[in-house]
């Protein structure tokens, strides 16, 4: 378009090295980190801390687990995995 200057929302978050890191590269990262956690909780029977950090609208209003509404988009559930 006329008039419009470049924008800098397309910037890296960090370099590492001469490699730019983007904000998608560390969603991904975060991700696959808490799918490994998640596995090793599962294998070592400790699935239960899974409980704590899944969303569940009940625990959060009347339980109080407000880390909840932070933790539910990096776990899943184990059927998932």
């Amino acid at each position: 378009m006329f008039g419009v200057v470049t924008s800098d929302d397309y910037q890296p978050v960090a370099w590492m090295g001469r490699y730019p890191i983007h904000t998608p590269t560390l969603l991904v990262i975060g991700h696959v980190a808490c799918m490994v956690f998640a596995c090793f909780l599962l294998a070592f029977g400790a699935g239960g801390v899974l409980d704590l950090l899944m969303f569940d609208s009940a625990q959060v209003v009347s339980g109080g687990r407000i880390w909840q509404l932070a933790t539910y988009a990096f776990v899943h559930p184990p059927s998932a995995l």
